[in-house]
């Protein structure tokens, strides 16, 4: 008898172990279908609507050129500091732009002297700054942001979008809904972007996410596009 409950009793144990198993492995199949569907509607949605890219509309726009220098807080609310030739000859009296201090402080000043002659120990020259407002912590370090020039009308594009190949310049651009690989020659390429004076024309579309991986003439989806006019809404093309 006793030897009856404990077979009944092992083959209810294998019976619960048997339907564990059999939920696991069911969990495990239905997962794994999920997952074939999903890669397989990305792929399918990306074949009828194109691959989702962002892009950005190309217009003539001022830019402003900061050229930075490190200055130590002397006194009251001023400043001072040595540069090198090439940056002092940059710099001009009266010259305004803005410093920073610590972080994300940031305060107004303007350039209120510049030595003619080279400090005899370093070989630089002396810059004194007028800032805005008074520092309380003297020999404080402040990185100051002169505004020295500006380009007017140029056609200004993100470093991002540029990809350089053997010396040469390119970008992705959009045209009638495909992607088109664009030269493009520059003048200047710095932290405030690339000045393009050749290969570009204002309204295009260039890309600015998403090309990575891109071929010539594959249709693409704008998905979003900064600075565009409002004739020109998310999704379509020029």
């Amino acid at each position: 008898m006793k030897v009856m409950k404990s077979t009944i009793r092992l083959f209810v144990y294998l019976g619960v172990v048997g339907v564990f198993i059999c939920l696991v492995l069911w969990k495990q199949n239905v997962i794994r279908i999920k997952r074939a569907k999903k890669i397989v509607s990305s792929i399918d949605e990306c074949v009828q609507n194109g691959k989702p890219v962002k892009v950005e509309e190309v217009k003539l726009q001022d830019v402003k050129v900061y050229t930075k220098i490190t200055l130590f807080h002397t006194s009251n609310n001023t400043c001072e500091g040595f540069v090198p030739k090439a940056v002092k000859e940059k710099l001009k009296v009266g010259q305004i732009g803005y410093s920073v201090i610590g972080e994300n402080k940031k305060i107004e000043g303007r350039i209120i002297e510049i030595s003619d002659e080279a400090d005899l120990d370093n070989g630089m020259f002396l810059i004194k700054v007028k800032i805005a407002q008074e520092i309380s912590t003297t020999n404080a370090k402040v990185i100051a942001n002169v505004h020295t020039n500006t380009y007017k009308n140029v056609i200004n594009i993100v470093n991002e979008a540029v990809d350089i190949v053997e010396g040469k310049y390119y970008i992705w651009k959009v045209s009638n809904g495909l992607a088109k690989r664009q030269k493009i020659q520059i003048d200047k390429q710095n932290g405030y972007g690339t000045i393009v004076t050749k290969g570009l024309k204002v309204q295009d579309l260039i890309i600015v996410e998403g090309q990575s991986l891109l071929k010539e003439n594959e249709k693409v989806l704008i998905i979003s596009c900064n600075s565009c006019n409002q004739g020109s809404p998310k999704g379509t093309s020029k």
